[in-house]
């Protein structure tokens, strides 16, 4: 194939195995959150324009499906009789990017909740740290 499809196509073999990676992390985070007593919600918005609305959704041609928009964090949880409520964002090597750093930020400032990153450390387990 000399148009470079094999490459193409290795691509998109090693994103899907990402994202499937992604999305087990992002399901093992939640039950640890969940056994520990969280009430635990998926996030459907994110920071836009200085707000926080709800994510667009995307329509995959390939799949012929419509998915529900990548929130930031990845969930809202709630704990207790006070009713504490944190962000949690689930990150495999605990490391944000640049605009997702922006977004901490704002909400911080702006909605006052404490956001915590989920990541697994050495020993793989799922340790949490405050932004």
């Amino acid at each position: 194939m000399p148009d470079g499809t094999e490459e193409r196509v290795e691509l998109s073999k090693e994103m899907s195995r990402r994202r499937k990676v992604g999305h087990r992390f992002e399901i093992d985070v939640r039950d640890d959150l969940i056994s520990k007593g969280w009430l635990v919600f998926k996030n459907n918005n994110k920071v836009q324009n200085n707000q926080f609305k709800q994510a667009p959704h995307f329509y995959s041609k390939w799949k012929h499906m419509m998915t529900q928009g990548q929130g930031f964090p990845d969930f809202i949880c709630i704990k207790g009789v006070e009713r504490f409520v944190t962000f949690v964002e689930s990150k495999k090597c605990k490391y944000l990017k640049p605009e997702e750093k922006e977004a901490v930020k704002w909400l911080k400032e702006n909605l006052k909740i404490p956001i915590q990153i989920a990541f697994k450390n050495k020993q793989g387990e799922i340790q949490y740290i405050d932004t």
